[in-house]
């Protein structure tokens, strides 16, 4: 009987282990989420002070987590997931030193279209800056397409003493020597320091997040206050004196005004000028270039040395020069406004609203690759700290616009800064000079500008009328493409290359009349003319010197009474 017992009762014992078996079990999953460290800690691979501390995390540091544990002592630690010197490293934090970003900024960056690989720089700058707002641009061309693009021979480059993984060591003449690309001092930057430079999640931080920065005009985000910090300490502090006008006016409001006309942050004009002129000024912010005295030029705009002259001359000319953007510029109100409205309709308007993308472009689609205003690989990264100095902590406690770009196919995390190699770069010497070209036509030839072309001029017949030694002339859109064929038109540059093929001087074609760069004098132009007066459309450039028929410097009605009776054939548009 009692055997019988035990068999009924192991018998219920699994009966009911079955029924247990069978009960469904339902374990929530662990809710992951972002965090970013508050305070110096030691990342540990258990969770209790008693496990081997891995490496430190600094405050700012992000941190993906990925689950909770409770030490012996009943803390609770988060096991997490970071990146540390390049490295993806899983380990345990202490759950105090943590803060847990918002699941609503996460959603933010989602909706976004920002890679998980961005999360932890935004994350990071969100919890130090929350009013700052991030835009993902997404760029067309691959990331593969894009360094294809930026790594042709000459396109960056970085001085010749950096460490030679930045350097393109295969930029070598025939006795080996790196080739000088600009001067004999800056060389060919090497693939893997253009990937690092190009990749936006390694600059992700406080500082070099201002490479970034949307430098378009926003209505209502500037003060003068905001201005004044920005200039103070230079001599751009305070008010100044037209010595042309006599009349005296506050910087700060005159960049306040030059933002507004050319659509330009007025923050960014004032540290672009207070980067290019320094805290005492130089010879073009200050009008003291010998033989140009009374010509500014705050943004050093056309300062480049060239082989008649050298960077600050050239820039002087460049102000002094009647055309487009209200020059001459006889005082510091003309150059700041003018030079703002250069940047703006140069670069920013055009896209390359970023120091990134005015150094990488890759936005402005018909002619990406060109058209970029630094040659240095480094730029961006060197300049973006320069603007974060330049802030006040008014300023950077506000409302910020940051476009920062998303490639498609790019790699799955940051690109790392180049390897350090053993070979030392070659100090590169001087390319052997070519001969010096001449050349002479029966064009007339100001400063940058050609004209005398007549209306619906062929590209033969204009090559026909120069005459060139030592080189060649060569004709090329606006979009710098080689035309051989067709009408030369206003917005064309003529070339003269040295027999290495480098451009020796170029010049900028202007129709007096053609005023839309079709080649001909029509009613088209007429009716640009009358939208300039009438503030509906500006013109600029070479198409501004080409509506200024009668050579005054400026654009009045009395230029577009030429253009029609010019139509109607009561005069003639005289192009010399």
């Amino acid at each position: 009987m009692k055997q019988m017992h035990r068999k009924i009762s192991l018998c219920c014992v699994l009966m009911l282990l079955c029924t247990v078996l069978l009960i469904p079990f339902s374990a929530k999953a662990y809710e992951e989420k972002w965090g970013v460290i508050n305070d110096t800690v030691n990342f540990r691979e258990g969770p209790g002070t008693e496990y081997t501390s891995i490496t430190k995390l600094a405050a700012g540091d992000s941190v993906y987590i990925i689950g909770e544990a409770t030490a012996s002592n009943g803390g609770l630690w988060y096991q997490v997931k970071c990146e540390k010197n390049g490295s993806q490293l899983t380990g345990y934090v202490f759950a105090e030193y943590v803060t847990v970003s918002s699941s609503d900024f996460i959603a933010y960056l989602q909706e976004q279209g920002f890679p998980e690989s961005y999360y932890a720089g935004l994350i990071a700058l969100h919890e130090q800056y929350p009013s700052w707002q991030f835009k993902a641009v997404k760029i067309e061309p691959s990331w593969n397409e894009v360094i294809a693009g930026e790594t042709v021979i000459g396109r960056n480059m970085v001085y010749y003493t950096s460490n030679p993984a930045y350097i393109d060591l295969t930029d070598v003449d025939e006795n080996g020597n790196q080739i000088g690309r600009d001067g004999n001092s800056w060389v060919t930057a090497s693939k893997a320091a253009v990937e690092y430079y190009m990749d936006p999640r390694n600059f992700l931080n406080a500082s070099n997040i201002f490479m970034f920065e949307c430098l378009s005009y926003t209505e209502g985000a500037y003060t003068a206050a905001g201005v004044s910090a920005i200039l103070s300490g230079t001599f751009m502090s305070g008010n100044y004196t037209c010595p042309d006008t006599e009349e005296t006016l506050s910087y700060a409001e005159t960049f306040l005004t030059a933002g507004q006309l050319s659509e330009v942050s007025p923050y960014h004009l004032a540290s672009r000028a207070k980067q290019e002129q320094g805290a005492k000024g130089n010879a073009l912010g200050n009008g003291t270039v010998s033989g140009y005295e009374g010509y500014y030029n705050f943004f050093n705009i056309g300062a480049y040395a060239t082989s008649t002259g050298g960077a600050t001359l050239n820039g002087a000319k460049y102000a002094s020069t009647s055309g487009s953007y209200g020059r001459p510029w006889t005082n510091q109100y003309k150059s700041i406004t003018g030079g703002a409205q250069f940047l703006g309709t140069s670069y920013i308007n055009k896209g390359q609203d970023t120091i990134y993308f005015q150094k990488f472009n890759v936005v402005n689609q018909s002619n990406l690759y060109n058209h970029q205003y630094m040659s240095n690989v480094k730029a961006p990264a060197s300049e973006s700290t320069i603007m974060k100095k330049a802030y006040t902590d008014e300023i950077l406690q506000g409302t910020l616009i940051f476009k920062i770009p998303v490639y498609e196919n790019m790699p799955a995390q940051a690109v790392p800064k180049p390897e350090d190699r053993t070979e030392q770069p070659v100090e590169p010497e001087e390319p052997e000079t070519p001969k010096t070209p001449s050349f002479s036509t029966s064009y007339r030839i100001s400063g940058s500008v050609l004209t005398g072309v007549a209306e619906s001029t062929q590209v033969s017949a204009l090559l026909g009328k120069f005459s060139v030694e030592n080189g060649s002339v060569v004709l090329y859109n606006k979009a710098d493409q080689k035309k051989s064929s067709g009408k030369a038109v206003t917005g064309d540059i003529l070339k003269i290359l040295k027999t290495d093929g480098s451009v020796y001087q170029s010049f900028e074609i202007v129709i007096y009349g053609d005023i839309n760069g079709d080649g001909s004098i029509s009613i088209a132009d007429l009716v640009l003319t009358r939208k300039h007066l009438m503030e509906l459309s500006a013109l600029s450039d070479s198409y501004y010197t080409a509506a200024d028929i009668n050579k005054d410097g400026k654009i009045t009605i009395a230029d577009m009474v030429f253009v029609r009776k010019h139509l109607m054939e009561l005069s003639q548009i005289t192009q010399s």
